[in-house]
């Protein structure tokens, strides 16, 4: 307690508060003003309760670096059975999501940068998990039972399932026998899933033409989504309007915009009149559908019954808030059970919600979507730059920001209970006019945090458009939990007092962290802090979150109680992350899990040691299944160095590697106890010396057994170097179709 709050993010109006925001233990309080009682506080509170055993035997472990070899051991035996090698929080184990035999194929990274290295090749379709984290969807190169495509904005999309048992088994999901068909996104838990595809999948679909189908992974069944020719448009100019105006290959696929909680509702835009009330809108701008069940619907219709020719789902996109250009805000555009769908009109800016297929009602004139409650009776907008909130079932509208000049969202509650936004307006004490101020809004009181960068300096430099506000949650590196007691994001400005600048004789560069935010003690923890307060040792990344660059899919960075938040980092933030690369963590509050500090706790969930980057993919939402991409062996039924998914699983069932060594010197290597955040002004130097870790064995690379393709090095795309050093064996039984051209099925590799 104590330290004061750096000198620039002090301002007139905060050093009223005299000294009440202060930075305790490696996290910044804010005063909490909201008056009501918290939702869920109780039951937070009970989580939280003070393990006074476990912390004193904690303390004496880091006072008294004789104690380690014991302290170590203990906390092995009471709180880790690991599946693995390698200790892990929580009781997690590591199972392996890929198959052992993988036919020399692997999956993609989920990068989105279109780059092919040494260590993957990279893609954009969508890794997603399912909800309760039964299940997986990643993107690989296929396997004898796909359809050829692989390399470079390719591959094949598979579904991997946990069994009964706890195992895994894995599907090539693509229809097989067909070249074009790529999958967009997914329900809730994987049953269902939504793919655009040139070639009819089913007997009444649009051959030549794009079309979205639903399939239903349980029965392997494919329904279009409209059965219309489009009458007015050409093969190659039918497809959905992009911001510009251009119709790509891919845009049917990009402009789907979601579905209802039971996906009975799917929207969809596109530049023809395929449904009643619908009017040919020119190639250049969309009309708006609802399919339901296979029945199309026109959703573009106007209160008088009209039609209102170029619309968007959610906001206008190509228009501008404040002079940043908004993209597709998709966010519950369309309400759980379906009977309500947010569109604006592009002509004139007016924001409308479709009720029931059938009557239309204006919101707002001049509006800027941004979100509504999961159920639709309230949303979200900017109009004149102030936030309101609408609320449909009793007909009332509220301007909650006055002169707030509000640049755009972080997230919200399910329920809108909890709004968090960035304005430059001052609206609480502690803001600075024409910054970045960050807000929370509860029960009509709106409370400041933190003051962020501008969206230029929060802007990542190797992703345009990807910041904390920006307005496609695919794209956005915030995420708010269900209730919307916390949230979490990143953040270039250091915002606890850590040092996140990488100094060198040539430049200074701030690396960007990972913050989380308790609405209920106003308090903000730095996730991704070095715990020894030293400055990031390099220019590589600090603390980031994943983004799933997919406008209606937001990755589960933090669990749906708040007390975990999972990120990357190529910074050493722990003893044991010596390898240089990209590795995943797992930040935890106090009480939850294995946790016994104030300030939170940080794991290391991937090995630290590999020579290449390990990825997140994808989390369930309890944060009890955290999925990540590795090229090391994490457990013994791994024996080759592709690229392989697996789950760090509360409970994990797969039994342990075999141990590395024998006899009386077979002790192992002592689970390292997690490093807990310190204050940036402490220099803190661990718990004593740590035992290297036991070399692992080479790996025998895997003798495929199965047929692969043999590789024409002129007509064939490049595959990842460990694929390329896998021994290739003839395939005449492979159906035709089992190899795709190189350059066919584009259409996601401009993404």
């Amino acid at each position: 307690m104590g330290n004061e709050v750096p000198s620039e993010q002090i301002t007139t109006a905060s050093a009223l508060l005299e000294g009440s925001r202060t930075r305790r233990a490696g996290r910044l309080h804010v005063p909490y003003t909201m008056g009501a009682p918290r939702q869920h506080e109780a039951s937070r509170e009970a989580s939280r309760k003070p393990l006074l055993q476990r912390k004193l035997f904690a303390a004496l472990c880091l006072a008294l670096p004789v104690l380690f070899a014991i302290c170590v051991t203990a906390q092995t035996a009471s709180a880790q059975p690991t599946a693995g090698t390698s200790a892990l929080p929580d009781g997690r184990g590591y199972e392996l999501v890929t198959p052992a035999e993988n036919e020399g194929s692997e999956p993609y990274s989920p990068t989105g940068d279109g780059v092919e290295g040494e260590d993957s090749i990279h893609t954009t379709r969508p890794m997603i998990a399912a909800a309760n984290g039964e299940a997986i969807t990643y993107a690989g190169s296929p396997t004898s039972s796909g359809n050829g495509s692989e390399g470079e904005g390719l591959g094949n999309e598979f579904l991997a399932r946990r069994d009964a048992a706890g195992a895994w088994t894995q599907e090539d999901i693509q229809p097989p026998g067909y070249n074009s068909p790529n999958y967009w996104a997914f329900s809730e838990q994987l049953n269902l899933g939504i793919l655009m595809s040139r070639e009819a999948l089913v007997s009444g679909g649009t051959d030549h033409y794009p079309d979205l189908y639903l399939r239903n992974n349980e029965e392997v069944t494919y329904q279009p989504l409209s059965t219309i020719t489009p009458p007015n448009r050409t093969f190659e100019e039918f497809g959905a309007a992009s911001l510009q105006g251009e119709v790509t290959e891919a845009s049917l696929g990009e402009r789907y915009a979601g579905a209802s909680a039971d996906f009975k509702h799917l929207l969809f835009e596109a530049n023809d009149a395929l449904a009643s009330g619908a009017v040919d809108t020119g190639k250049h701008a969309n009309n708006l559908y609802d399919s339901v069940e296979g029945q199309l619907y026109t959703v573009n219709i106007l209160p008088d019954g009209s039609s209102a020719p170029d619309a968007s789902f959610g906001g206008p996109t190509g228009s501008t808030i404040n002079g940043l250009e908004t993209q597709s805000a998709f966010s519950h555009v369309i309400s759980a059970d379906g009977s309500r769908i947010f569109w604006t009109d592009m002509n004139n800016g007016s924001l409308y919600v479709r009720e029931d297929d059938a009557r239309t009602a204006l919101i707002a004139e001049a509006a800027t979507y941004l979100t509504a409650s999961a159920d639709g009776s309230k949303v979200l907008y900017i109009k004149g730059g102030d936030l309101y909130e609408d609320d449909l079932d009793v007909e009332a509208t509220h301007d909650l920001t006055p002169g707030g000049e509000v640049l755009g969202l972080m997230g919200a509650a399910e329920n809108l209970e909890y709004v968090y936004f960035v304005a430059q307006g001052v609206l609480a004490p502690g803001a600075t006019a024409e910054m970045s101020n960050m807000y929370v809004l509860h029960e009509g009181h709106t409370s400041f945090i933190v003051t962020l960068g501008s969206e230029g300096e929060e802007e990542e430099p190797l992703a345009v458009n990807v910041f904390p506000w920006a307005v496609d949650m695919g794209h956005r590196v915030a995420e708010v939990t269900p209730s919307g007691l916390d949230i979490a994001f990143m953040s270039r400005k250091s915002l606890t007092g850590y040092d996140n600048v990488f100094h060198d004789a040539s430049e200074t560069v701030p690396e960007g962290e990972v913050y989380v935010y308790d609405a209920s003690s106003g308090e903000i923890s730095c996730a991704s802090c070095d715990p020894t307060g030293e400055a990031p040792s390099s220019s590589r990344m600090g603390g980031a979150l994943p983004i799933s660059r997919h406008s209606t899919y937001q990755q589960h960075v933090i669990s749906s109680d708040g007390s975990r938040v999972f990120f990357q980092s190529a910074q050493p933030l722990l003893p044991q992350a010596q390898n240089g690369r990209l590795n995943l963590y797992e930040w935890e509050r106090e009480g939850a899990g294995s946790c016994v500090e104030a300030t939170g706790c940080i794991y290391l969930l991937s090995s630290g040691s590999s020579p290449y980057p390990s990825y997140f993919i994808d989390a369930s939402a309890s944060g009890d299944d955290v999925f990540l991409m590795t090229r090391s062996q994490l457990v013994s039924a791994d024996e080759n160095e592709y690229n392989d998914i697996y789950d760090a699983h509360v409970g994990a069932v797969e039994a342990p590697a075999e141990p590395q060594c024998t006899g009386t010197g077979c002790q192992g290597v002592a689970a390292i106890p997690p490093v807990f955040a310190t204050p940036a002004s402490v220099t803190y130097n661990g718990v004593g010396n740590f035992a290297a870790p036991v070399a692992k064995p080479t790996p025998k690379k895997k003798k495929t057994s199965k047929c692969v393709v043999k590789k024409d090095r002129k007509s064939q795309v490049k595959r990842s170097g460990k694929q390329a050093k896998a021994k290739r064996v003839s395939c005449k039984a492979k159906k035709p179709a089992k190899r795709a051209r190189r350059g066919a099925n584009r259409g996601r590799g401009g993404r």
